[in-house]
């Protein structure tokens, strides 16, 4: 039987990846919302948030980066936006 310790650390570890999903799909939102889900951005970032892979990740920062600035810029206010709106309406940030 694990010790609490090691439990506690999987919950610590499970919590975290399922932030960093639920982060990765709102950046998925705002790019399909600002480029469209038929992008190279929206699509790498989809096929990297379902699978294991770092260079699924990897692809989908390049092609993220490879967006116009204006369209980045756009894409970052949008996050910030949702972010926003979170925290203000109690949710749990993250």
């Amino acid at each position: 039987m694990p010790d609490p310790d090691q439990r506690s650390d999987r919950r610590k570890e499970s919590d975290y990846l399922d932030r960093e999903s639920r982060a990765i799909q709102v950046l998925a939102q705002c790019i399909g919302d600002i480029v469209g889900v038929r992008s190279e951005a929206y699509k790498t970032l989809v096929r990297a948030s379902v699978s294991d892979n770092p260079l699924d990740l990897h692809l989908a920062q390049a092609a993220f980066e490879s967006l116009a600035p204006e369209a980045r810029r756009r894409i970052h206010a949008r996050v910030r936006e949702l972010g926003e709106r979170r925290v203000s309406s109690g949710a749990e940030p993250g």
